[in-house]
């Protein structure tokens, strides 16, 4: 926990930066939630045997979905990564700066 205290001025600097992030992330999981009710839909309008033309406006859209979730996911992940280098290259600079002391 104390190394959390540590880190706080540097975790601090980059909270908008992280709060996107996990925005991200949390909007990716749920559009995910999505997917089985799209897939519900497809079964459905099998057993209802209804216009084939339906059941490949559904694969599409579940396609589509997916597309979304991946984007939303990367972007998340990537701002996560890019944080996270920034705070270490940050840390790294004050330890050298503390050694040359």
């Amino acid at each position: 926990m104390s190394a959390l205290i540590a880190l706080r001025s540097y975790l601090f600097r980059y909270r908008v930066a992280m709060i996107g992030g996990f925005l991200f992330l949390i909007i990716a999981n749920g559009v995910a939630l999505i997917l089985p009710y799209l897939i519900r839909l497809a079964v459905d309008s099998l057993q209802v045997r209804t216009d084939p033309g339906v059941l490949l406006r559904i694969g599409l859209l579940i396609v589509l979905v997916g597309l979304v979730q991946a984007i939303l996911s990367y972007y998340g992940r990537f701002i996560q990564a890019e944080v996270s280098r920034r705070i270490e290259y940050e840390l790294r600079a004050d330890l050298f700066k503390h050694f040359e002391k």
